[in-house]
């Protein structure tokens, strides 16, 4: 008797000539396919198919008689929640239309309904910052007040995350069972709250002794008396070279390449040297640069903005 009601109801209002909002276009073709094909399938009784019919034309097109028989098929089935809500959406249109009538007998449905909403809700602990943590259902955000969130739901299995900032990320999946239920989940205190824990600073270093600028000094010049080495070698081979092929014979008298032998010879020599010095002065500034480790050992070795450490 009450669905034919609710069926009689729905035809005065909101049929033709009677839609909530009395200057709306008409519907279109596939919403009103789609909401005969509801009715047909929950007189039918297959309540699952009709009710995701009836959702899928109210998504097309918003109107009181879908979201009227939306509620009660979902009513039949035992989602309270979900008929609460299609419920409150028509309630909403009613209200826009300025149809005081049809607000009128969508809220005596609410009040039947109301009862049999099953309830989840979700309390944090005294510890939580409230301020930064955020709660979700199925990831649907949950609006809190004092320290606590609430939503209806229809009987199912439902996943809670709650992310605090500076807190370890908490979930947990919570069974509804039965009509009229309230579920309450107590969420634990958190394990970390606050800014995260820092390295203790580490100890000023100590001033760098004077004896690492001219350590380092001497390994850039002792370098550099190396590389010349290395070219004055270069010269003194290729010169050397040249004079052998004019000058095959001990006794020659090709002033060219007895010019060249010279020359070879004075390359050879200024190599030598070079090599020789560069490698004193070299071995002299890494001792130096050794030293002022020995002098400072927590000072680091500094050149040109670089950081050398032992």
């Amino acid at each position: 008797m009450r669905w034919l009601a609710i069926t009689i109801f729905t035809v005065a209002l909101f049929g033709a000539g009677g839609a909530i909002a009395q200057d709306a276009p008409p519907r279109t073709s596939a919403a009103e396919v789609l909401f005969r094909e509801g009715k047909v399938l929950m007189d039918a009784g297959k309540l699952e198919e009709a009710c995701r019919v009836l959702a899928e034309s109210n998504r097309l097109e918003a109107a009181g008689g879908t979201l009227l028989n939306l509620a009660s098929c979902y009513e039949r089935r035992g989602l309270y929640a979900s008929a609460e809500r299609a419920l409150e959406q028509a309630k909403k249109l009613a209200q826009e239309a300025g149809r005081p009538d049809a607000e009128a007998f969508i809220e005596d449905r609410l009040s039947a309904v109301r009862p049999n909403v099953s309830t989840l809700r979700v309390v944090l602990p005294n510890q939580r910052a409230l301020e930064q943590t955020t709660v979700e259902i199925d990831g649907e955000v949950v609006v809190l007040d004092g320290g606590a969130g609430e939503v209806g739901v229809d009987p199912g299995s439902y996943s809670v995350v709650v992310e605090t900032r500076g807190a370890p990320l908490w979930r947990q999946t919570v069974a509804v069972e039965g009509a009229g239920k309230e579920v309450v989940l107590e969420v634990p205190a958190p394990a970390l709250l606050g800014p995260r824990a820092t390295a203790p600073a580490a100890p000023a270093a100590a001033p760098p002794s004077p004896l690492e600028p001219v350590g380092i000094a001497g390994l850039a010049v002792g370098g550099s008396l190396l590389v010349g080495g290395v070219v004055a070698g270069v010269f003194a081979m290729d010169t050397w070279s040249d004079a052998s092929t004019r000058c095959p014979e001990v006794q020659c008298s090709d002033r060219v390449g007895i010019a060249a032998a010279e020359d070879a010879r004075v390359f050879g020599d200024t190599a030598t040297g070079l090599f020789v010095a560069g490698g004193v002065v070299t071995a002299a500034g890494g001792a130096l640069l050794i030293l002022s480790r020995v002098l400072s050992p927590d000072a680091p070795v500094t050149s040109r903005g670089w950081v050398v450490r032992f």
